[in-house]
């Protein structure tokens, strides 16, 4: 069960321990949530907050799978990520993401992550335009270490400002110009084809209908 440690000073933050796994109220800390939906493995990226109560809490945006998902489904997988890969691949390419059993729930968790968060949803509460879930997390599982590259903040701000152009939350006039110079600067520390992918993922995108 989750251990939870209170600092005082300047900040008035909590952390919470599952596992070896810590999570900071200050935070909005960035997963892969993973379940069974309709009998196969899906993933798609959430941003987690960690509430006062030790709950986890994520704002779910209305429509698509991620949505339906976290309204019907009873419990999850939070993987944690230090490769921007498995980020990029939950949202255009789910089919290349290997998945084996979580140690407790025997839900479909991530082989190419640091390590995850078992959870199960204590309620949700429907907000119109998205919904807030709240997830008890209760095993977390380290596996490895790996250090940090500015690749994965800058693929995960991209993966964030596409999806919000996909449903409707920003229009493509707004932050093209954001999303071309994070292209260019990820394109600098990162070689990767993933750099071509998200560049034709906003040229589609921002496409004139």
């Amino acid at each position: 069960m989750p251990r939870r440690s209170v600092t005082t000073g300047y900040s008035s933050s909590h952390s919470i321990y599952i596992g070896a796994i810590e999570m900071s109220s200050d935070l909005i800390h960035e997963f892969i949530l993973s379940t069974w939906l309709d009998g196969y493995a899906y993933a798609a990226p959430v941003g987690i907050r960690v509430a006062r109560s030790g709950a986890l809490k994520a704002r779910i945006y209305r429509g698509g799978r991620l949505w339906k998902a976290c309204a019907t489904c009873s419990a999850f997988v939070l993987n944690a990520c230090l490769d921007p890969r498995p980020f990029i691949l939950s949202i255009l390419d789910r089919s290349r993401l290997e998945f084996e059993n979580s140690e407790m729930l025997a839900l479909p968790a991530l082989r190419d992550c640091e390590g995850y968060v078992e959870c199960i949803k204590i309620g949700s509460v429907d907000r119109g335009h998205y919904l807030d879930l709240y997830l008890q997390p209760i095993h977390g599982v380290a596996r490895r270490l790996k250090p940090y590259t500015r690749a994965l903040g800058l693929g995960i701000e991209l993966l964030i400002e596409l999806t919000r152009i996909w449903v409707g939350v920003r229009s493509c006039d707004e932050i093209k110009g954001f999303l071309e110079d994070a292209i260019d600067r990820m394109g600098r520390v990162w070689v990767s084809e993933y750099v071509e992918v998200l560049r034709r993922e906003l040229e589609r995108a921002c496409k004139p209908s």
